[in-house]
């Protein structure tokens, strides 16, 4: 299966202070964003789109193409993180990945175990999700079929 990924980095890091979470730096100093693309590339990513907007947009896309990742960009993150998961969505479908991980950047800790879960778990659904003590987490792996719903979901007023 051919693997993608759709980074969303197009937050303004306003709960931290005003930081683009995807250049902050893990203690093997690190970004966030290239410890999710390490992780994602050890499970055989082929594809990685990272939705960027303002106001770290320049930076963080800058940082992205250094890592081989594409760039999607939103103009307006404030529409709430559904118009970035449009963005990502609409611009992952150009290529030809079979199914993406939805990856919120400031989760880079994911293992690599977790990603191989997922990979399994999807050969016979069009999503797979991890779950911990009974609840959803990040990145669900979701395949071509539903990326058009995604890529058409919009935020209501």
């Amino acid at each position: 299966m051919k693997l993608g990924a759709v980074i969303l980095a197009a937050g303004s890091g306003s709960r931290l202070g005003g930081v683009a979470k995807a250049l902050l730096t893990r203690p093997d100093e690190r970004t966030y964003l290239e410890q999710v693309a390490t992780t994602a590339r050890a499970v055989g990513l082929v594809d990685g789109v990272v939705v960027i907007g303002p106001p770290y947009g320049d930076a963080v896309a800058g940082h992205a193409r250094t890592l081989g990742l594409r760039v999607a960009v939103n103009g307006d993150p404030g529409r709430g993180m559904a118009s970035s998961v449009a963005i990502g969505f609409a611009a992952i479908a150009e290529g030809d990945a079979e199914a993406a991980w939805l990856w919120p950047v400031d989760h880079p800790d994911v293992r690599v175990e977790t990603l191989l879960r997922l990979v399994a778990a999807k050969q016979n659904h069009d999503v797979a999700q991890p779950r911990f003590d009974g609840r959803g987490g990040h990145p669900p792996l979701i395949g071509r079929a539903v990326w058009p719903r995604l890529a058409a979901c919009a935020v209501l007023d």
